[in-house]
């Protein structure tokens, strides 16, 4: 019976100032995983959404701001 190694991505959730950033981030996971001989990479579901940013400028303003408030209320 083959053996099959997955691979759990763990992303820090943060702000990414272009696509290129994103990408260079997946691509740090996935040598990591080929490394490992890998043949399976999960990645957090929602991870997709940390793309959102450098297409919407205003937004990433806003998730500071309420970033900044979070951290002040704690």
């Amino acid at each position: 019976m083959d053996e099959l190694i997955v691979t759990c991505a763990q992303q820090q959730v943060r702000v990414f100032e272009n696509h290129q950033e994103f990408r260079s981030d997946v691509q740090r996971f996935m040598r990591q995983a080929k490394l490992k001989e890998s043949r399976l990479v999960i990645f957090p579901e929602l991870s997709g959404l940390l793309l959102i940013p450098p297409l919407a400028p205003g937004l990433k303003r806003t998730l500071l701001k309420m970033a900044e408030r979070q951290v002040k209320k704690s």
